[in-house]
């Protein structure tokens, strides 16, 4: 470990060395806004910048590191080494949670942030406080804003995909859980023919189960799927309703609304 000078000598230097290294966390799956689907291959690239510092180096600096493109894939090569200890870890996250929600809408940020939501990655306390302090209240602003859709992606993923919860969170309550849900029902037609928007509702069609806790959505699009069927973002919806839901009953809306 070293002492590094200041905030742009450090960065200045992570450039320089990361810039060789494969970038495997900034990439993802279509229908996700890109959002984090990194494979658990970065151990050559953790090791490798793992030469210069260790988090504790970039205490103080975390939220100017984690909104640069090389000194976000830092912080996320740190975060998935299990040599890393768990204290500085620890610190990590107190620095980045009073600025959660900024970096949920950064370019790079938001990566540290889907990071942290990671069960691989962050504990339930921490996951927990991320959805306290960044996305709980904000869950349509971040679900049709180009990056903070994808942090809500990975929440949705996390707490309704998870087959083995940590059962004492409050993240996996199903009042908690279906508060964070309660914040899309009054602007469903809004998230659906927006371009970020509809990833999220795409979301939560694929990963909420039993699908009857998010009757309130499907039910808005009664009356209305035909229109959403011609619509460049809505047909996406449509697609995921018709995969997860009774086919048969949502056939006959769509010719029904159809007809009229």
């Amino acid at each position: 470990s070293t002492s590094p000078k200041n905030k742009v000598t450090m960065l200045e230097e992570l450039r320089a060395q990361m810039k060789h290294i494969p970038n495997t966390n900034e990439r993802g799956g279509r229908r996700d806004r890109g959002h984090n689907n990194s494979q658990s291959n970065n151990n050559a690239g953790s090791n490798a910048v793992g030469v210069l510092w260790g988090l504790e180096d970039i205490k103080g600096y975390v939220f100017d590191f984690a909104k640069d493109q090389y000194g976000s894939r830092f912080i996320q090569f740190k975060l998935e080494d299990s040599s890393v200890p768990s204290g500085a870890k620890q610190g990590l996250f107190e620095e980045v949670l009073p600025h959660a929600k900024v970096l949920c809408k950064d370019v790079f940020g938001n990566y540290v942030v889907q990071k942290l939501l990671d069960p691989r990655v962050g504990t339930a306390p921490q996951q927990l406080d991320l959805c306290d302090n960044a996305i709980k209240g904000n869950v349509v602003d971040l679900s049709m804003h180009m990056y903070g859709c994808r942090v809500v992606q990975k929440l949705v993923e996390q707490i309704f995909g998870n087959t083995k919860p940590n059962s004492t969170s409050r993240l996996y309550n199903p009042n908690y859980q279906d508060s964070l849900l309660s914040e899309l029902i009054n602007n469903v037609s809004e998230c659906v023919k927006d371009q970020n928007g509809n990833h999220v509702i795409q979301k939560c069609i694929e990963q909420v189960r039993p699908i009857s806790r998010i009757a309130a959505i499907l039910d808005s699009f009664n009356g209305r799927y035909a229109s959403m069927a011609k619509h460049p973002y809505g047909c996406r919806v449509v697609q995921r309703v018709l995969e997860n839901c009774d086919q048969e009953r949502v056939v006959c809306k769509l010719c029904g609304s159809a007809c009229h």
